[in-house]
């Protein structure tokens, strides 16, 4: 648990594409991954072999190692080529798996979600929340929109983040077309409607 925990801390720092201080070097902690990126964290350089390594605990017994290791992948998730990976380890799948764990908390149902908000938002890597690729059964846009009709204005930090997923996805998908029909179809009058319910308990009575 203290070496996924250190592991979710330090996958924080990572230093990405296009930020400005890509040609910095004063830490004297930087890679060069293959792909170019420099890193200031030794453990965002080594982000792929670390998230191949971290998919087994998404399914462990301890929930807060679940916890940590759902965070760190929500960190790592930034870079293209970690969000490659999630989809490749098949760590996506695990991710929904949680959704719809009964004994999931509060803190772990957060993390998940929170990685699938970068998910959604990349074409090429948001087979979990299309249906692409045999992710159909898992029915995450289902578990989502169910999750919001349950947690509402009661647990509002689930629902915004919720919410994040949904958006970023319609806006992946164009806001039509068959991905977006795939994905709010079956599910897009439940998803009216539970945003029809929340707004008539926020309104003044």
């Amino acid at each position: 648990l203290n070496v996924v925990s250190s592991i979710t801390n330090l996958s924080y720092y990572g230093r990405l594409p296009g930020t400005d201080d890509d040609n910095e070097d004063s830490s004297g902690l930087n890679d060069s991954p293959p792909d170019g990126v420099h890193c200031r964290s030794k453990i965002f350089a080594r982000r792929e072999e670390i998230c191949s390594c971290l998919v087994g605990v998404l399914l462990h017994d301890n929930k807060l190692a679940v916890v940590e290791a759902a965070r760190a992948f929500g960190n790592f998730s930034r870079d293209p080529v970690v969000r490659g990976v999630i989809v490749s380890a098949r760590a996506d799948e695990a991710l929904s798996m949680l959704l719809g764990h009964e004994a999931c908390t509060d803190e772990c149902l957060f993390a998940a979600v929170g990685c699938l908000v970068n998910l959604a938002a990349s074409p090429g890597h948001n087979r979990i929340l299309t249906g692409e690729d045999g992710c159909m059964e898992y029915e995450t846009v289902h578990k989502l929109i169910r999750g919001l009709r349950k947690w509402g204005l009661k647990r509002v930090r689930l629902s915004a983040v919720v919410c994040k997923v949904l958006f970023n996805l319609a806006y992946a998908c164009g806001g039509a077309g068959e991905a977006y029909a795939r994905c709010f179809y079956a599910s897009g009058s439940e998803l009216v409607e539970t945003v029809g319910l929340l707004r008539e308990r926020d309104s003044p009575q």
